[in-house]
């Protein structure tokens, strides 16, 4: 398999940022079945299904075995599953369930605050089908709907930019994808032996581990699911739309040679020398696959995973047009701050470079420009995007995209989310910066070194 160069940048991340993290989504389930039943209170006793809870955590391909229905026509007040783990079904009452969908599908009945039941999207009061209708906008470009002449114009003119828009697929051609990614982990099975290696699956991720299964889903895939549900928060997204292709897949080894083997014989890629713990392969047709090893320190390890998915997040947001360095890692590091707070690898790294920014008030010369940001950095570039997830410009100096984001997001990530939108667009991210903020790089380097308490800082 030929290296694609997006792998390679991340390979040449990973390897300069070693101190990096990693962490994982919920749940585990057995492979799921196909649904052919219409969505129906009546009709949901044994089905599979994946089940979103209300915290955000999905459990995956669980069995309902009863439905307790409501008075309202159509709902329900109560399920009761099976997650095949042997032990007893567990009793979920609606007010802690977020949705309930087909294994990777779009759900089939969703959480009425306002009636404390649970019904199908359309049957949701009201005083709710702004928000509803939000989410159906963005579930319908998830699962590819026919995109309009306005879609096709736009298309056109980022393939002019040289920027690929994700096409959208539709669920048959998202199942199609994820069995295509079962099988390509079973060809790994072939080519990188090791008998403990067990797939658990999620709403969003493919994880194949040897890692112990009580770790995998008690710590590492709620850790995923969290992280997941934060970017979206951060872009712009609504929770419910899936933004990989198919699933995004986790292979993670107990040990760093089944890692190195894992590197060798799937990218031809020689790990023996290579100090990196995990690293982000994003195709170019919009595959992201995670590889990492656990080492000595379960919260460095999550940590590290985090990090490197988030990149494959970053990656899939709209298009493949590329983020700078500076803030694609920063997003990733701050992410995995914010998630992983067990481990104090992020606070360090940023009290370590707020250290080195009061003696030499710069933030290196080169960080804005650099194809890939020095290791003292990463502290920097954390600690800037909690700065700028934070930060509300002047209203005078909002540029024409920034406005219009803030009319349709809440205001608190209103700005970030210009700014990667106009990236992802193809808009030169200082120009992106510009409109979103309505600043420079040189004024964001000042602003920043005042949030840090660092006077007169220089980019």
């Amino acid at each position: 398999m030929r290296l694609e160069r997006a792998t390679f940048a991340a390979i040449c991340c990973a390897a300069i940022a070693t101190a990096f993290w990693i962490g994982v989504g919920s749940g585990w389930a057995a492979k799921p079945e196909e649904q052919s039943a219409p969505p129906t209170a009546e009709n949901l006793v044994g089905l599979v299904v994946d089940v979103t809870l209300s915290t955000g955590e999905t459990i995956a391909g669980v069995k309902i075995v009863k439905v307790a229905h409501g008075r309202i026509e159509g709902s329900i007040t109560s399920v009761t599953i099976d997650d095949g783990s042997g032990g007893r079904p567990k009793l979920l009452g609606a007010v802690r369930l977020q949705e309930i969908a087909p294994p990777g599908g779009r759900a089939m009945f969703v959480y009425d605050a306002a009636r404390k039941v649970l019904v199908p999207p359309d049957q949701v009061l009201k005083k709710r089908s702004a928000r509803l209708s939000k989410t159906a906008e963005a579930e319908s470009h998830s699962h590819g709907k026919q995109p309009d002449a306005k879609d096709g114009e736009n298309r056109k003119a980022l393939a002019a930019k040289g920027v690929n828009l994700w096409p959208a697929l539709s669920d048959e051609e998202q199942r199609a994808v994820v069995e295509k990614q079962r099988a390509m982990l079973e060809d790994v099975k072939s080519k990188v032996p090791n008998q403990g290696m067990r797939l658990y699956e999620t709403k969003r991720f493919l994880f194949f581990s040897d890692i112990s299964p009580q770790m995998i889903s008690t710590l590492f895939v709620p850790q995923l699911d969290q992280m997941y549900v934060k970017l979206c928060w951060l872009y712009g997204m609504d929770t419910n739309t899936n933004i990989f292709r198919g699933k995004a897949v986790i292979v993670a080894y107990a040990n760093k040679e089944s890692f190195v083997t894992f590197e060798d014989a799937i990218y031809h890629n020689p790990m023996s020398s290579f100090p990196a713990q995990g690293l982000a392969h994003q195709s170019s047709n919009g595959d992201v696959l995670i590889s990492c090893y656990l080492g000595s320190q379960v919260t460095y390890f999550a940590s590290v995973l985090v990090h490197e998915t988030a990149h494959g997040f970053t990656h899939r947001f709209k298009s493949s047009a590329r983020v700078p360095s500076w803030l694609n890692e920063g997003i990733s590091d701050w992410v995995a701050g914010t998630v992983v707070t067990q481990d104090n690898g992020v606070r360090n790294r940023v009290r370590a470079a707020v250290q080195q920014m009061q003696s030499t008030h710069s933030l290196g010369g080169d960080l804005f420009a650099a194809e890939q940001i020095a290791p003292w950095q990463y502290g920097v570039v954390a600690s800037m995007v909690d700065f700028l997830v934070k930060y509300t410009p002047p209203s005078p100096a909002r540029g024409r995209n920034s406005s219009k984001a803030r009319r349709a997001k809440p205001q608190e990530t209103a700005c970030f989310h210009a700014l990667l939108e106009g990236i992802k667009e193809g808009t030169p991210w200082v120009q992106a910066l510009q409109q979103a903020y309505g600043m420079t790089p040189e004024e964001l380097a000042q602003r920043y070194g005042e949030y840090v308490g660092v006077a007169d800082l220089k980019p």
